[in-house]
């Protein structure tokens, strides 16, 4: 909660992939990819509920004991093909209204509990109805944070919007899992951060948000949301 205004969060993740097959439960630094996603959301300091929405019963059994919500996605919802925007809706059926929904792929791993609260906090306080976090070396969405007014959201049906405001995060933890040679990436930045290198380590690059810094960002997130 964000002063008193509610926060979900839901991590889609579907069991297909085609590039990379079962790339949501695949060993990363000792633990299934998801694991990451989960652990940063759960040390949030706004957040009040984590749902992970899949079709998946792999999914289901590896993350259930981990404090989350789980909503069973319809398959026709978890086609390579399906809208994820179509999900987002569906899983908001399961749950009382929230003020804000934050979207968090599992596909990345490397994004930190001040990644998510800095995107929140940028769009609660730039009084924007939607936030997006983008690659501080490139002007485009990288994937790991999406946030907006959920009322708002359901009307525009879309994250980037002209209104959307840009929470910058750096490259190092702007991995999209989305190849095998992305998995390598975020395999091996991991390890930097996780064991004893000061140049990975979790708050070493954390860059402030702007107050009322605007981009607009479209046709650049959609393209990250699958």
């Amino acid at each position: 909660m964000i002063e008193g205004r509610t926060v979900l969060a839901l991590i889609p993740a579907r069991g297909g992939s085609k590039r990379l097959p079962g790339k949501n439960l695949k060993m990363l630094c000792g633990r299934p990819m998801i694991h990451w996603t989960i652990g940063e959301a759960k040390k949030s300091k706004y957040i009040d509920k984590i749902a992970v929405s899949t079709e998946d019963p792999a999914i289901v059994a590896a993350v259930s004991n981990l404090g989350v919500q789980i909503v069973d996605r319809p398959r026709e919802l978890a086609e390579d093909t399906s809208n994820v925007y179509d999900a987002i809706f569906h899983a908001l059926g399961f749950f009382e209204p929230h003020d804000y929904i934050v979207l968090l792929q599992a596909t990345s791993p490397l994004r930190i509990a001040e990644d998510i609260d800095g995107c929140i906090e940028t769009c609660y306080f730039n009084h924007a109805p939607s936030c997006i976090s983008i690659d501080r070396k490139r002007p485009v969405a990288n994937g790991a944070v999406y946030v907006a007014w959920t009322t708002w959201l359901r009307e525009m049906r879309q994250f980037d919007s002209g209104r959307a405001v840009t929470y910058l995060m750096p490259t190092e933890r702007s991995v999209d899992v989305d190849r095998w040679e992305d998995f390598r990436e975020a395999e091996r930045l991991l390890s930097l951060r996780e064991f004893g290198s000061s140049s990975g380590s979790p708050t070493s690059s954390i860059l402030p948000f702007s107050k009322g810094e605007k981009k607009n960002t479209s046709n650049d997130a959609s393209k990250w949301l699958r």
